[in-house]
């Protein structure tokens, strides 16, 4: 998957990141901020894994912006089932 450097949603646009460094209080593979509208994703980790780690702010976004509350565990489960499910029916571009 190729990792776009801007998303576009509901009228916003966030800006997509790779960091080198995290907080030492961050441990994630991304994070989301909406007050600076960016996503960033941290290095070093695989493509895979910067993809399932998009998937999952996206889903982030969407939830929060819709006001569906799921508990952080359930983000986590949809985006591995939403990675998953992507890949394995080729809907994921190199």
């Amino acid at each position: 998957m190729t990792i776009p450097k801007r998303i576009k949603f509901m009228g916003y646009t966030f800006q997509v990141t790779s960091e080198t460094e995290r907080a030492e209080e961050e441990e994630c593979y991304g994070i989301i901020n909406y007050k600076t509208q960016t996503i960033r994703l941290y290095n070093p980790v695989s493509n895979e894994r910067k993809a399932e780690t998009l998937i999952h702010e996206l889903i982030h976004l969407v939830t929060d912006f819709l006001k569906i509350n799921l508990e952080e565990d359930d983000v986590s489960r949809l985006g591995k089932g939403l990675y998953a499910a992507l890949k394995e029916n080729g809907m994921l571009c190199e």
